[in-house]
């Protein structure tokens, strides 16, 4: 029906009329829907064209298609065009609504995903160390988007391996938290369990399990302890009880996560089959290889079945 629409009014109007680059929108946004990203990019691309035409570079519009444009490349992996995407959207937000608007915000952290993804991540430090700048005289150093710019800071130090800088700004980013959310919020159970991880990445196990376990104890508390992101927990405290060869432990807890993505994300979901995988590395550091294998074989066996037998 939209193919139609835009077929009838490509022959009546022509192809940069308003209403013609409105069907070319609402095609796009069906394909983007239906995971059919290569055509929506062709059709985002002629509506962006069309509208930086017709109504320039800064309206909401053609920014809107720009933004579109951008999330469609991600789907692509086409990182570096939507890297300049973003960059100019961002430009615009900030000259009409200022840096430290939400609407700004939103596309500068979708910018430091971009920037991580291409491994950029001390041009990624950079940047969020100077939102968080900005955003501590504007907003003040507790208010929740300063809090996140800081949490962006310590994942772009982790992601280079500086784990002992990370740490610094995660405990920073902790006491903030305390305050501005309580001791039991999600916010603040992320930045200890932030921390947690610094200190595993660090060989500071001992240390990494008080906050790890005390981490786990509120997400199990605050989002059910089948919710993904209290599984994620469960894995890094199986992983430096795994560190201290604690492997019983280790292993009751992968069990648990295991059990749990099978019943709330399916038997061929990808963290189903990679804890499969932390089962078998388990084992196999113990020096039970035949365990190991079993494990292994089932992770290869469901990802045959998830993504077929020639995926890399």
């Amino acid at each position: 029906l939209y193919r139609q629409v835009l077929h009838i009014r490509d022959k009546a109007l022509g192809p940069a009329h308003p209403d013609t680059l409105d069907s070319v929108n609402k095609l796009a946004g069906i394909l983007d829907l239906l995971k059919k990203f290569e055509e929506a990019e062709e059709m985002i691309r002629r509506a962006l064209e069309g509208r930086e035409k017709a109504l320039g570079p800064e309206h909401p519009d053609t920014l809107t298609n720009a933004q579109n444009l951008a999330f469609v490349l991600r789907e692509l992996g086409e990182n570096e065009e939507a890297e300049k995407l973003y960059r100019r959207i961002i430009e615009h937000k900030e000259k009409a609504l200022g840096l430290d608007h939400e609407d700004t915000l939103r596309y500068v952290y979708k910018l430091g995903s971009v920037l991580h993804d291409l491994e950029k991540y001390e041009e990624g430090e950079k940047m969020f160390r100077g939102i968080v700048e900005v955003l501590e005289k504007t907003l003040g150093p507790e208010h929740p988007e300063t809090l996140s710019a800081i949490s962006n800071v310590g994942s772009m130090l982790q992601s280079r391996g500086n784990d002992a800088e990370a740490e610094k700004i995660y405990r920073r980013l902790l006491e903030a938290s305390e305050k501005t959310f309580g001791p039991d919020a999600i916010e603040t159970l992320r930045a200890t369990n932030a921390i947690a991880v610094a200190l595993f990445f660090q060989d500071k196990v001992v240390e990494a399990e008080e906050l790890s376990l005390r981490s786990l104890q509120g997400y199990e508390r605050e989002l059910g302890p089948e919710h993904p992101e209290t599984l994620k927990v469960a894995d890094i405290l199986a992983a430096v009880l795994q560190g201290l060869k604690r492997y019983g432990d280790a292993e009751e807890l992968y069990r648990r996560s295991l059990d749990a993505r099978e019943k709330t994300l399916g038997f061929g979901h990808r963290s189903t089959y990679t804890t499969l995988c932390r089962l078998g590395a388990l084992h196999e550091e113990q020096g039970q290889f035949l365990e190991a294998e079993q494990y292994y074989r089932q992770a290869v066996e469901r990802i045959g079945t998830t993504l077929g037998e020639d995926h890399p």
